[in-house]
């Protein structure tokens, strides 16, 4: 299976593919044992609050920035609905993979523009680290926590782009939907763009990563690590009037007013996350961010 990718690129990824039909929507991908796996997860419920999160934002906007793209699904998902798709992925299986998507949607690949590069708060080169073949867990950091801390091989040493100067050529502005799942560097990616995100105001959903947060030292020492990065990050993202959290049983809201409890309720206490082997501080959840009210199932107040 490694093999396939690794020795061909996407060259060796040929063929018609299969039809993927979620809510609604349809696109075609490839008939891949890497591709089959993920698409599985895509479509078991994992994903339902970011694909409930498109659908309430995507009618507002005319623009999607996917930086971390992976093998583009959630790119695919909303390429009917926006002008155009500025999508970023640093990792060379990944991409393989996704410029062969791109090839089998051609509506949407017309439309799309693919960088192959991290973000980060500050331009440079960087080695990515993967804990498998096309790992769609592909970060910056070789040690994270799993069951235990777990050391990523390199897969290849990446180009980085400072992310205020990226998102502001594609075009960041209220119209836009602003995906971000980066593996935790998202600790430091948002923090640097806080000021372009209080001036454009786009839609944003936020994927959190804090057990890839691993201080040298003790357990202590990344329980404040972890802590301090959530600090950093709820000060960045205050600009957002309307923050939005899927729970079991529908959406919370959480406003301006209502952010001393949620604080106390929820950031400062320690939950159970899946495959990890410590209760986490702070946001575990892919969260949603926007500067008007939108209408999400079961949704009610913090």
């Amino acid at each position: 299976m490694d093999g396939d990718i690794g020795a061909g690129g996407a060259a060796s990824l040929t063929g018609p593919g299969q039809v993927v039909c979620c809510r609604g929507r349809q696109w075609r991908v490839l008939d891949h044992p890497l591709v089959r796996h993920a698409l599985a997860e895509f479509v078991s419920g994992f994903e339902d609050p970011t694909l409930q999160f498109f659908d309430a934002a995507l009618p507002a906007c005319r623009r999607l920035i996917d930086v971390g793209g992976y093998f583009g699904m959630l790119s695919l998902y909303a390429g009917d609905r926006v002008d155009e798709i500025t999508l970023f992925e640093p990792s060379p299986s990944h991409q393989a993979v996704l410029r062969a998507h791109l090839a089998l949607n051609p509506g949407v690949g017309a439309r799309t523009t693919v960088i192959q590069a991290a973000v980060g708060a500050a331009a440079g080169e960087h080695e990515l680290f993967r804990k498998g073949f096309a790992d769609s867990g592909a970060s910056l950091f070789q040690v994270v926590e799993r069951q235990g801390l777990l050391s990523g091989a390199c897969e290849a040493l990446v180009p980085v782009v400072a992310a205020a100067t990226a998102l502001a050529q594609a075009g960041l502005d209220a119209d836009t939907l602003l995906k971000i799942d980066i593996e935790g560097a998202e600790y430091e990616v948002i923090p640097a763009i806080a000021g372009l995100l209080r001036q454009s105001r786009p839609f944003l959903q936020l994927s959190f990563h804090p057990f890839n947060l691993v201080a040298a030292g003790d357990a202590v020492a990344t329980n404040l690590l972890r802590l301090r990065r959530m600090v950093d990050l709820v000060e960045a993202l205050r600009g957002y009037d309307y923050w939005y959290l899927p729970m079991r049983d529908g959406w919370r809201e959480v406003t301006p007013e209502q952010m001393p409890g949620f604080l106390e309720a929820y950031l400062l206490q320690p939950k159970a996350v899946a495959r990890i082997a410590t209760r986490q501080y702070g946001f575990v959840e892919s969260m949603g961010f926007a500067r008007q009210r939108l209408d999400l199932p079961g949704c009610r107040a913090w």
